[in-house]
């Protein structure tokens, strides 16, 4: 791309006659030196802010697509934060620039989209930690207003509510008692759980709280099909979700409702004597993305139990809900809920009803979950892996070649070197960092699942694909454990009967890792 970076001081073109400035011959040449400098750094400048509205224009395209406002206060503010810092002396003069700089943008953006305003101010999440939040995926799907991330530090929620600077808000973890204060009225809903989770302005300026949490817990039994109608509930953890879920609970007719907490008179320490338990729900953060596999309670003590539901979402199945599916208990995660009361909240923000609620639940949990191959070794998982991950714009991890990695050698040299039992302890760490993450795509190594705790870590937060494959046409070579098709045989009658058992789908390798790549995001 070739820039016009505009004409020289020094052409004859400024307008300045330097000659009738009445300066020495040593200044002139000094002051013509210093606008030759000037000159070079103006070409400099305008060849850069070409390329910056020209990537404006990318941006737009990828803001459009994405459904994505054109106007983001916390970038600009970000932005605005790094220059003043970066320009020192000169950040007065500097912001002056990028005011025009950043106007001038968003029009671009604008009239490259044609059909997208600049909205005044945007709906928002208010909390503390937002890096891993769903949330403004999830409003991007349910509606066509902007809705940003506002992490703010509990010393400035008030300032930040007063500001105004929203036109709607969730609120999170720890701000969801915060902001009772600054609501000149509440829901009832608010009101009983003595949280907030959702902010409107009224039109008086005030701030309305209401909290729809307790609408999406509600939708979620429902749509469970978990009856709380003259059961007998436990609660574990006593904080703000806890108190929603015993609202919903006591509405929906609940027998008894017991809430354990670390004090009190219902502990963990006398959990195990609620043996009439029937519904257990849990509103604690054990077993919470990044501390994977803990459960904070034994599922082996309740004999009765009829529903387990567990409010986390990251991952998917807790350790909890693991135990509920291996008893055969209906159960659900927090993945829906999270979605359900969202859609009220856009209810709430937009006045229009979402009539896409199921879809946007399926493509986030699809998005979110990590796609797992297995199969036999040489079968084609890595080849079909990174195939698939190019078609979804999905990062790809192997990990033998993790292991290989961190072991500085090849596999086979791990094999000769330090024996099977190392690589295993190797590979079962590998598997256990990596299952944690969320939308990658993972190829295991063949003999990875005939670990139990591989195969916990394997289903929390994963679709398991089997790559079927012909036995005599796996690749042996480089393999330790599969040098001929006799040993390759003896393996499968290990191994094929766990990866069926294991998979959600089964998909059979053709030879092209694209084409079954391209079947594979179908059949997902």
């Amino acid at each position: 791309m070739t820039y016009s970076p505009g004409y020289s001081l020094l052409s004859g073109q400024s307008g300045i006659d330097y000659k009738s400035i009445k300066i020495t011959d040593e200044e002139r040449m000094e002051l013509l030196d210093i606008r030759k400098k000037i000159d070079a750094l103006d070409n400099e400048l305008v060849a850069m802010l070409c390329a910056r509205m020209d990537l404006s224009d990318l941006v737009a395209h990828i803001k459009q697509t994405q459904k994505l406002p054109v106007y983001a206060p916390l970038r600009e503010a970000a932005l605005k934060d790094r220059l003043r810092s970066l320009a020192g002396s000169h950040g007065e003069e500097v912001l002056a620039v990028y005011e025009t700089i950043l106007e001038k943008s968003r029009a671009r953006q604008i009239t490259v989209q044609k059909d997208i305003p600049i909205p005044e101010k945007p709906f928002g999440l208010l909390g503390e930690h937002l890096s891993h939040s769903y949330s403004v995926k999830i409003h991007a799907l349910l509606g066509s207003y902007p809705y940003v991330l506002f992490p703010t530090k509990k010393d400035n929620v008030q300032d930040f509510l007063e500001s105004r600077i929203f036109s709607g808000l969730n609120v999170t973890i720890p701000y969801k008692e915060t902001v009772l204060p600054y609501c000149a009225a509440l829901s009832e809903k608010a009101r009983r759980i003595a949280a907030v989770n959702t902010i409107t302005i009224q039109p008086d300026r005030s701030l309305h709280g209401d909290n729809t949490d307790y609408d999406g817990f509600a939708q979620l039994l429902t749509e469970s099909g978990i009856s709380v109608k003259n059961k007998v509930a436990l609660i574990l953890g006593s904080g703000g979700s806890s108190r929603t879920v015993s609202c919903v609970l006591e509405d929906r007719g609940a027998k008894e409702i017991r809430v354990i907490s670390r004090r009190g008179k219902n502990t963990y320490e006398t959990i195990h004597t609620h043996k009439d338990t029937q519904l257990i729900v849990n509103t604690t953060p054990v077993g919470m993305f990044p501390h994977n596999g803990i459960s904070p309670v034994d599922l082996t003590h309740f004999p009765n139990l009829e529903g387990v539901v567990d409010l986390i979402y990251n991952p998917h199945y807790t350790a909890l809900l693991r135990q509920a599916k291996e008893w055969g208990i209906p159960h659900a995660g927090g993945l829906p809920m999270l979605v359900y009361q969202a859609a009220h909240s856009s209810f709430s923000f937009s006045g229009i009803e979402p009539s896409n609620v199921e879809e946007v639940l399926r493509t986030v949990e699809k998005d979110s979950l990590n796609v797992i191959l297995c199969g036999m070794p040489g079968c084609g998982k890595t080849s079909v892996g990174k195939a698939y991950a190019r078609l979804t714009n999905r990062p790809f991890i192997d990990t033998d070649a993790c292991i290989e990695d961190i072991c500085g050698i090849k596999i086979p040299h791990i094999f000769e070197k330090y024996g099977e039992d190392y690589f295993r302890a190797r590979e079962q760490e590998v598997i256990a960092l990596v299952s944690r993450m969320s939308g990658a795509v993972i190829s295991l190594g063949g003999g990875s699942v005939l670990s139990k705790q591989n195969q916990i870590n394997i289903s929390q937060n994963s679709r398991v694909v089997y790559l079927a494959s012909p036995l005599e046409k796996l690749s042996s070579g480089g393999r330790p454990l599969s040098k001929n098709k006799e040993a390759i045989t003896e393996l499968a009658k290990d191994r094929i009967p766990i990866y069926e058992r294991m998979s959600d789908l089964t998909i059979h390798f053709d030879a092209n890792p694209e084409t079954t790549a391209v079947q594979l995001a179908e059949m997902i």
